[in-house]
């Protein structure tokens, strides 16, 4: 997923590069530990809704945060809303929050309520200006496409796909 913050040019691909990054989903906190450490001036927020998976990145993905790199326990949704509504604005968003079904064998990624068009707007809408398109776009990680919903919102696309979960299967970037 980190890959197409750079290919997309949304993020200079040097260890100075200044920008400002939401990532809406923790998971271990790796994806955001590695950027954090390698590209250390970049402003890295990250927005996880179980506080309890926010205490288990601390303690067994050795999760760190300091000016640069924050979590904040809070609804992904919610957050963006309250985000766009200060008129907040972020160079690149990254979204792993994601409903799982083992029995089924099937990932939502997204969760349902960002297919919801008024939260693709809030989305829109903390989405910088001087980000390229691509970037507009949301990347789902190493994902197989079943069925992909596009929406959009003055002239942004917002691209979400119900993904498959597979081992061993090379990252796509869902354009």
């Amino acid at each position: 997923m980190a890959e197409v913050l750079f290919y997309a040019n949304a993020i200079e691909l040097s260890r100075d590069s200044k920008a400002n990054v939401l990532s809406l989903g923790l998971g271990g906190g790796q994806l955001n530990g590695f950027l954090h450490h390698n590209f250390p001036k970049l402003n890295i927020t990250v927005v996880e809704l179980s506080a309890q998976m926010v205490r288990m990145a601390r303690k067994w993905f050795n999760l760190q945060t300091d000016d640069h790199h924050r979590v904040i326990v809070d609804d992904g949704v919610r957050f963006v809303e309250k985000e766009a509504a200060k008129g907040a604005k972020y160079d690149a968003l990254m979204v792993d929050a994601c409903y799982a079904n083992p029995r089924e064998e099937i990932t939502m990624c997204p969760v349902r309520i960002f297919l919801q068009e008024h939260i693709a707007r809030s989305i829109s809408q903390v989405i910088s200006s001087r980000a390229p398109t691509y970037t507009e776009r949301l990347h789902l990680g190493e994902t197989i496409i079943d069925k992909t919903t596009a929406i959009t919102v003055k002239g942004r696309d917002i691209t979400y796909a119900k993904i498959l979960l597979m081992q061993n299967y090379d990252p796509t970037i869902i354009r």
